[in-house]
């Protein structure tokens, strides 16, 4: 019996040290494991966005690591004094800086310390020589400003059905306010430099084509570049386009909508949409998303494909960060419709003062007023960036979208 009890004790001694040795052990690994991935997700990237580019550094300038989808979640682990950049770690453990105006957090931002790496240093270089662009050659341009997405075969498919219902292949329209139709810039409107043969393509050469395509063919008054809208005017938020007016002007019926107008008498096969500078004083969120849904929707219906774009960031004391929530709508809207978005706002935010003039509202004018010369000193301004913007999108979504 003495004997037995001697090894029930040997044995319990054993087992008592290998279960010690699995503690240690156990502890030991996650003493290894980065830090990053003992800490919970605190943040992701918002439902509305197209894609979030997460950057090397915080600045629109920086190199972009990838590019993350919808919903996708993140640990943030520093910022930028203003909270406009995040520092954050992703699930396939990359870390880099992606904008806070599309990300979702679960914590206040308060409580992450402030990075370090708040600057990004670019450096100059001496490009060696190109050669001359040719008008048949495909090149990239030196800087997409455009953010430019939903360019699918969902349009392409719009575009058929606008063609058998006889709308014109070569013609666009401008649907929006004083920022599309030029009132605030009235010596050079919006795209009108372009259809003026009044323009300098600069290091954008591969753009020649796209112009030359739309310029060929009258869309009421002009080429579709210089044509006047009849859906674009000074002071108009969105639901302005889809309501009939008490005296409608000439060629107009009574009883139609300035939307419905244009489209009737031009007959474009696309369509360049912004609204939503003046919808921030006149209309609420709810009201803004109901009439860009019928904008998009008798775009849609009429076969015309809805370039539809962000409206630039707002200064003004009575519309200080509330561009951002009506661009949400914009960019859900086109993800919803699955039509071609330019991210109008995104390339402001890469220029002196947000690419706006002194009021805060409207873009900036190079003094020279030669917004569609596309020159390294003139595309710091914003109306000159609206123009290339356009030009850009324009040309991805004819190549892609508006043939046969």
């Amino acid at each position: 019996m003495s004997c037995l009890k001697k090894i029930l004790n040997y044995n319990h001694c054993i087992m008592i040290k290998f279960l010690r040795v699995i503690i240690i052990f156990t502890f030991a690994l996650l003493a290894a494991q980065p830090v990053e991935a003992q800490q919970a997700y605190n943040a992701s990237v918002s439902s509305v966005v197209a894609g979030l580019r997460l950057r090397a550094a915080p600045s629109e300038l920086a190199a972009i690591i990838t590019v993350l989808a919808p919903n996708t979640q993140l640990r943030i682990i520093g910022r930028t004094n203003d909270n406009g950049w995040l520092e954050v770690i992703t699930p396939s453990n990359q870390r880099g800086w992606v904008g806070r105006t599309w990300v979702t957090t679960q914590i206040s931002l308060s409580t992450i310390p402030v990075s370090t790496q708040t600057q990004i240093v670019i450096p100059t270089a001496t490009p060696s020589p190109a050669p001359a662009p040719t008008i048949t050659t495909i090149s990239v341009p030196p800087k997409e400003f455009a953010v430019v997405s939903g360019v699918s075969q969902n349009a392409h498919q719009i575009f058929l059905r606008g063609q058998q219902l006889g709308n014109r292949a070569d013609v666009f329209s401008k649907v929006g306010d004083s920022i599309t139709s030029g009132t605030y810039a009235p010596d050079s409107p919006f795209l009108v430099p372009i259809g003026n043969r009044k323009y300098n393509l600069d290091q954008y050469g591969n753009l020649q084509n796209v112009i030359d395509y739309f310029s060929k063919t009258k869309a009421r008054d002009a080429n579709s570049f210089s044509n006047t809208s009849l859906a674009a005017r000074a002071g108009w938020a969105s639901w302005m386009a889809m309501t009939i007016p008490k005296y409608p002007t000439s060629p107009c019926n009574k009883d139609e909508t300035p939307l419905a107008c244009e489209y009737r008498i031009v007959k474009p096969s696309a369509a360049i949409i912004m609204f939503g500078t003046n919808d921030v004083r006149l209309s609420s969120l709810a009201t803004y998303e109901k009439y860009m849904r019928l904008i998009l929707e008798a775009s849609i219906q009429n076969g015309i494909v809805p370039i539809v774009s962000t409206v630039p960031p707002i200064k003004a004391a009575w519309g200080v960060s509330r561009a951002e929530q009506y661009n949400t709508i914009v960019i859900k809207l086109a993800r919803e419709y699955d039509v071609p978005l330019l991210d109008y706002y995104s390339a402001m935010k890469t220029l002196p003062n947000d690419g706006l003039a002194a009021d805060g509202v409207h873009p900036s004018l190079p003094p020279t007023l030669q917004t569609a010369f596309f020159t390294q000193k003139n595309i710091q301004y914003g109306y000159t960036i609206r123009n290339l913007t356009a030009l850009q999108v324009l040309d991805k979504v004819w190549r892609e979208a508006l043939t046969p």
